[in-house]
């Protein structure tokens, strides 16, 4: 049976289809989801593609692996160049061209498949960008943080892990302090499944949303409750920013 691959671009949208020569009285092949597989309860599960390919759709076994559920954790100072954290008392600016291993092995069971890390960085001397990835494998044409001098910048990163559970982390020009607290990670077998919504403005300090009406910026040193998540907190303190 002969089989070809074709892409195509419809509306702005690349498609692969595999394209075989069947005999006439053949069943067609029914397309297999690449999508996610929503696990017995209301969530689902984020499922990572077995091997790397160009394009998009499933890879070349046409497989997606079983998929990962997040277990959330207390944010975990794991990284930070100004005290040695996560480098093994070592301080130092992560230099130009210069790749940080930061090993989690300490910190995530050995089923994690990756990460959450909230990556802050500071003192900043030059346009750079930092990349993170998994420990091990060929470091990807991406970015994760653009920063530009006297930056003090941070993003909520999403990385997997490498068998032995370490980040690698590249920065591309100049010097800066990274800093990096975990708040998460992603494992096989049991942990908290995802239930998508739309977007849903919660919080705009602007026009008073999520502040009971109350316009404002938010000064310096001050806290604001997150009324839109504990509303029976804010029923017993009754704050006067709060009006549910």
């Amino acid at each position: 049976m002969a089989v070809s691959r074709i892409g195509l671009v419809t509306a702005g949208v690349v498609t692969g289809l595999l394209v075989a020569a069947l005999p006439a009285a053949a069943t067609p092949l029914t397309p297999q989801a690449t999508t996610s597989t929503p696990n017995a309860s209301s969530g689902q599960r984020f499922s990572a593609i077995d091997k790397p390919h160009n394009g998009v759709g499933p890879n070349d076994t046409g497989q997606l692996s079983a998929g990962s559920a997040f277990t959330p954790m207390s944010p975990t100072r794991v990284l930070d160049t100004r005290d040695g954290t996560g480098r093994g008392g070592t301080v130092r600016m992560v230099g130009p061209n210069e790749t940080l291993a930061l090993d989690l092995s300490a910190r995530i069971p050995a089923n994690a498949t990756s990460v959450v890390i909230n990556l802050t960085a500071i003192s900043v001397t030059s346009n750079t960008v930092i990349t993170a990835w998994a420990d091990g494998q060929p470091r990807p044409d991406a970015s994760n943080l653009n920063l530009a001098p006297g930056d003090a910048r941070a993003n909520l990163v999403t990385v997997a892990v490498g068998p032995n559970r370490a980040v690698d982390l590249w920065n591309s020009q100049g010097s800066l302090d990274l800093i990096g607290d975990l708040a998460g990670y992603y494992a096989t077998g049991s942990g908290s499944l995802f239930t998508a919504q739309s977007p849903s403005r919660v919080l705009d300090t602007r026009d008073g949303t999520g502040r009971g009406g109350t316009v404002g910026r938010l000064g310096s040193g001050r806290t604001r409750p997150s009324c839109w998540t504990c509303p029976r907190c804010c029923r017993r303190r009754r704050p006067p920013w709060c009006s549910t």
